[in-house]
């Protein structure tokens, strides 16, 4: 074997030029399939991630879509009013919002051990916080939005005082035990840790639930809306997008929705809502369109990638036939030609495609661009573990096919026949 592969060393070095060619030749058909396969399984791992953090029933779920609201103060108090009156109609279970801010708690921002583990978590992380270690990642949320998400808690524990209840990620869990209290530089609210979120936990991203990915809750708080939200318009509006509606198992849906956009008709603006189930439908079929086209491109770049190498290797063959009767008389078998010839394609192909596929994954980690930014986990899952395989896949495919017309070709001639350059079967 290892004389083999010395030859067919030695025959890719004086074929240098073509060598070379052949494999800048594979690298940019690869790319285009690599690019294809990590877009379509980037999208099919977010939507499985969705349904398998979803801890309730989506179509009893209502996604609340406001417009005609104004930026004052007193819309801030009927925003309450209104939330409060909704809750009340028939069939309706609770509501509840939820934001993600970036906080200051005087206990904690010059703290060395949380801004260590802090630190830490920003970088892996790769957050907009990455200068600011002391800073505290929290998602203010209503206890009825808690049981939206699988291992969960639904309620927040009670605290030992009149405390504001914060859960904390449990990388934390060395510097902030359960009972500890904080307070919030801001507004000077003061908070206490009643329990752990499990770092693994995934939680919605606050610009789209639906179709942007999930994002880690490592290094998080969670905590209800503290009082003085309640009248601070930016607080309001920051989560107004984020507000859901649960309902009854026999709660009907089109007289709630109705009821909801007449109520806030009465306060002077306008909701209309629809059911995450709905949301989540229509992202799919968005999506699977993507995913068909990135598949179809996949096959048809394959398609050709293949017909290239074959129709290189073919060639290849028929120009060395000359060298290969001399290798049939002096005692080399049909089978050791072939080995050759599968271990020169094998090489260009699987280092080409693995080349590839490295300066994927390094433009994934290292891009800024707008739409790998915010989707770069789920695209770095997607290339790790779906499109590796698949990439080895398609190497291994083309190194198969490769061999089959020049293996057809060798076994149609006689050492005689390969060195004296005619057959009289002719040449393929």
């Amino acid at each position: 074997m290892s004389a083999l592969l010395r030859l067919s060393f030695r025959e890719m070095r004086k074929n240098l030029f073509w060598t070379i060619l052949m494999f800048f030749v594979c690298i940019v058909a690869m790319m285009t399939i690599i690019n294809s396969i990590t877009n379509a399984t980037s999208s099919i791992y977010q939507q499985k991630m969705f349904e398998n953090s979803i801890g309730y029933d989506m179509s009893r779920v209502i996604h609340l879509h406001y417009s005609d609201t104004k930026e004052t103060s007193e819309f801030a108090e009927t925003l309450n009013d209104f939330l409060d009156n909704i809750s009340d109609i028939e069939g309706v279970d609770s509501v509840g919002r939820f934001d993600q801010a970036g906080e200051f708690f005087l206990e904690l921002e010059n703290d060395p051990q949380y801004r260590k583990i802090n630190g830490a978590i920003l970088r892996n992380a790769d957050s907009k916080y990455i200068e600011v270690p002391g800073i505290t990642q929290i998602i203010y949320a209503d206890q009825a939005v808690l049981h939206l998400l699988k291992n969960m808690m639904n309620e927040y524990p009670a605290c030992s005082s009149d405390a504001i209840p914060v859960l904390v990620s449990e990388s934390f869990a060395e510097v902030m035990p359960v009972g500890k209290r904080i307070t919030l530089e801001r507004t000077s609210e003061v908070y206490e840790v009643v329990g752990y979120i499990d770092k693994n936990l995934k939680w919605f991203d606050e610009n789209d639930v639906v179709r942007f990915p999930m994002n880690s809750a490592d290094g998080f708080f969670v905590s209800p809306f503290p009082e003085s939200s309640m009248t601070d318009i930016m607080s309001q509006l920051s989560c107004l997008h984020n507000t859901y509606l649960s309902i009854h198992e026999d709660g009907n849906l089109k007289r709630i929705t109705e009821e909801l956009s007449d109520t806030a008709e009465s306060y002077g603006f306008h909701v209309t809502g629809t059911t995450l189930e709905e949301e989540y439908e229509i992202y799919k079929e968005e999506t699977s369109i993507f995913v068909k086209k990135q598949i179809a491109l996949a096959v048809f770049i394959s398609i050709m990638a293949i017909n290239s190498v074959i129709a290189v290797f073919t060639t290849n063959t028929l120009l060395k036939k000359r060298q290969y009767g001399i290798l049939l008389a002096n005692g080399y078998s049909r089978r050791d030609l072939l080995m050759i010839i599968a271990l020169e394609s094998m090489m260009i192909i699987v280092m080409s495609g693995l080349t590839t596929w490295f300066i994927k994954l390094k433009d994934l980690q290292n891009s800024d661009a707008l739409g790998v930014s915010l989707f770069r986990d789920i695209l770095l899952t997607a290339h790790m573990e779906f499109t590796l395989p698949s990439c080895v896949l398609v190497c291994f495919m083309l190194v198969l096919l490769s061999v089959i017309l020049p293996a057809i070709n060798i076994s149609r001639f006689q050492p005689s026949e390969l060195i004296g350059g005619e057959s009289s079967y002719g040449i393929y």
